[in-house]
């Protein structure tokens, strides 16, 4: 499965230009940094003190195979360098790590038994201009998961890869791959995931080994693929007949049909959920990455109100990404209509694709929810889109809210709508609850009536606990428009907490601006005044998410 959580590592190269002359210089201590970027999340981190890049330039700058080492401080180079034309182009490729006489051959290679992890940069500049060069992997990786009931009964786990990477020529990146069978053991390390690196193939077949505690061994063919330069993949392992839960997009697009009554497969939602407690749970169990062809076919779960949504659905803390909405009967969300019963917990989605039309009649679009009644708990949106001009009411967690949403947070967003509200976390609060949640760097649209970095429009509605962080056009900081409703407990960089125009009758208490170091006038930390409301609650204080100090961040939650 593909999966575009790419690594990225930026390195920049500044070329100051000579006070006296054309001529542009590096010299051996230009400055240059260097920074690496999770694939797990949006962190920078520092390269180790002795790590080195082979840099190759052709053009206007002439550079071959040189070597730049970081000391700590500074990257280092035995010689200087100009630019042999200054209005020429030049062309730049890069690599990491190097080898002793820069020898990138397959015994260098797989020195340890595997293929390394080549970072590779390359492009094109103008003359004379600075130089960023952005690195990106050469070659594929996968991701095995093993179901943790399988896990505990494996020994070992083998992948067999059909080719090897021969060479790779510094001067421009290109390498030749040879048919030699590669053959990579890894012992079971009570981890449930396995990363690869793996030459980009087309049309290739790998091949999966499991040699059990038992001394049996389970062999399997996974199916022919193309694996492309940069990209991670992933593969979902599990035994048959094992725990129910939706591992895979045709799980989710099956889930989704049997919910509305539309399914025609063979499946049941047993195969998907178990009773508990009286009610049947649905469990999420891999991260899950959509197509369009999979959106194309996933249906609004709980499509229409004489089929609400009204189980468990817990999403483990997976991830669903790339999900691309649509609308029905007049909602649209991954949920369309959840009833008073029903949870949502547990749930990341991300890079949600969102409308641009809904139609004439939506009285709910959610990333999550289109209507929620019921609890929505636990659930994070990150780095997507949600935008109309037709939903009344348009939200990044829920649209239309008459139940509760708790411990939740909106980031890197875009929630718009034409008309009608928007709201961050929900875009209508209808005598329903927010609580200890967030939302931060999300934008919504100036030409939005009613637009809340929380809420966008509350009929007696209550938020508490909550805080928002650098959310662009909102009306009001954390509610739009109220209408005999409650903000307390809340925390804001700016003003107006709720939009003064269109205020009747709200109650605000004990809320809070703080500064830029995320403190109050007093000097009170965000995450320790969230904390203190929290260990305030006499009742029922347990669901509710704890908070930590963050450095980009007034606060982010405790992980569960």
């Amino acid at each position: 499965m593909k999966r575009v959580k790419d690594i990225l590592w930026a390195i920049v190269l500044i070329i100051a230009n000579a006070c006296n002359s054309e001529q542009v210089t590096l010299t051996n201590h230009f400055p240059l940094t260097c920074s690496i970027q999770s694939r797990s999340e949006n962190t920078l981190l520092s390269l180790p003190c002795g790590s080195q890049i082979l840099l190759n330039a052709l053009g206007g700058l002439d550079i071959e195979n040189e070597i730049f080492t970081y000391n700590g401080y500074i990257w280092e180079n035995e010689n200087d360098f100009h630019w042999t034309n200054p209005e020429e182009e030049t062309h730049i490729t890069a690599l990491c790590p190097t080898y002793p006489n820069n020898n990138y051959s397959l015994s260098n290679l797989y020195s340890t038994g595997e293929l390394e992890d080549i970072l590779i940069a390359q492009k094109t500049y103008p003359g004379k201009e600075n130089i960023t060069l952005q690195f990106e992997h050469l070659f594929s990786s996968l991701t095995i998961n093993i179901e943790e009931d399988l896990l505990k009964n494996i020994n070992d786990i083998q992948l067999t890869i059909p080719v090897k990477v021969n060479r790779i020529i510094p001067q421009d990146g290109t390498f030749s791959m040879i048919e030699e069978t590669h053959i990579i053991t890894r012992n079971n390390n009570e981890a449930n995931n396995y990363t690869f690196i793996i030459p980009p193939m087309e049309d290739c077949v790998l091949t999966l080994t499991l040699l059990m505690q038992d001394h049996t061994i389970h062999e399997t063919n996974l199916n022919p693929h193309t694996f492309q330069s940069g990209v991670q993949y992933e593969c979902n392992v599990s035994q048959l007949n094992s725990c129910p839960g939706i591992r895979t997009a045709d799980d989710l697009i099956s889930f989704s049909q049997l919910i509305n009554g539309t399914y025609e497969g063979s499946n049941t939602l047993s195969d998907f959920g178990e009773q508990v407690d009286g009610k049947m749970v649905y469990s999420l169990l891999n991260d899950i990455t959509l197509t369009k062809e999979d959106c194309e076919k996933l249906e609004l779960i709980g499509h229409h109100t004489d089929i609400p949504f009204k189980d468990i659905f817990d999403g483990k803390g997976h991830t669903i990404s790339n999900l691309e909405l649509k609308a029905y009967n007049g909602y649209s969300g991954l949920f369309g209509i959840i009833d008073s019963t029903a949870t949502i917990k547990n749930l990341h989605i991300d890079n949600c694709l969102g409308l641009t039309k809904v139609g004439d009649n939506s009285y709910g679009a959610g990333i999550i929810v289109g209507r929620s009644y019921g609890t929505i708990s636990n659930c994070h949106i990150t780095n997507s889109t949600l935008s109309n001009d037709k939903s009344y009411y348009t939200g990044g967690i829920s649209g239309y809210t008459t139940g509760k949403i708790m411990n939740s947070s909106v980031k890197n967003a875009t929630i718009e709508s034409s008309t009608g509200s928007a709201g961050i976390i929900t875009g209508y609060l209808n005598e329903g609850e927010v609580i200890n949640s967030y939302s931060s760097n999300n934008k919504t649209s100036e030409k939005t009536t009613h637009s809340g970095g929380i809420c966008g429009y509350a009929q007696k509605g209550t938020i508490t606990n909550c805080y928002i962080y650098s959310n662009y056009n909102v009306k009001g900081q954390i509610l739009g428009t109220g209408n005999y409703s409650t903000v307390s407990h809340c925390h804001c960089d700016k003003n107006p907490l709720i939009n003064n125009n269109n205020n009747k009758s709200c109650t605000a208490k004990e809320n809070h601006k703080y500064t830029t170091n995320f403190t109050t006038s007093d000097n009170t930390p965000v995450f320790q005044l969230l904390n203190q409301w929290i260990e305030e609650q006499t009742t029922y204080s347990e669901i509710f998410i704890r908070w930590k100090e963050h450095s980009t961040l007034p606060a982010v939650f405790v992980t569960p």
